[in-house]
């Protein structure tokens, strides 16, 4: 919670204070104090959302797939130290309504996604690459809400630290027109 406080004075002080662990698959890149310094260039960035794997999940300007969050504001709503949280502990905090759950249905299939819709009688689970299930609450089987964010632990270790800070430069440039 310090972490994301609206005093910069607080975050840096915070960040320099918890010695969080690399995410897995990002070991080699410099710890998130050393991160914020580094200065991005945003119009590198939309190389490294590509790399980084990004496009796959989160659109910006209706580029890429619509599974995760709409980024084409987030810099209007995410100072840079929380991109860089976000990218890097995705499960810090899931953004309203991409809680994950898993659906067994009565046939015994398992599916992984979050729910787009819900009523009394009918469901829609949104899956990875944005398909969408439609589905009878009554052929489901059983359901259990994912204690973890959708989105992966250790993309930002696909990208070099300078590509990192690109990207979040980027992201940080997404704001209301």
């Amino acid at each position: 919670l310090l972490g994301r406080s609206r005093d910069a004075k607080v975050r840096e002080e915070i960040a320099a204070a918890l010695d969080l662990p690399a995410p897995p698959g990002a070991d080699a890149l410099p710890p998130l104090p050393e991160l914020l310094r580094m200065k991005g260039n945003a119009g590198r960035g939309k190389a490294a959302f590509v790399k980084g794997s990004c496009a796959t999940c989160h659109q910006v300007a209706g580029e890429g797939l619509n599974y995760g969050p709409d980024l084409c504001e987030i810099g209007s709503k995410l100072p840079p130290e929380a991109l860089y949280e976000a990218i890097l502990y995705p499960s810090n905090a899931v953004a309203h309504g991409y809680a994950g759950v898993q659906l067994e249905t009565q046939d015994g299939e398992l599916l992984v996604g979050f729910l787009s819709s819900e009523t009394d009688e009918q469901l829609t689970l949104r899956m990875a690459g944005g398909l969408e299930r439609e589905l009878a609450v009554g052929k489901v089987k059983a359901r259990k809400e994912l204690p973890e964010s959708l989105m992966p632990v250790g993309l930002a270790g696909l990208l070099t630290p300078q590509e990192l800070a690109d990207l979040v430069a980027y992201l940080a440039g997404l704001t209301k027109k």
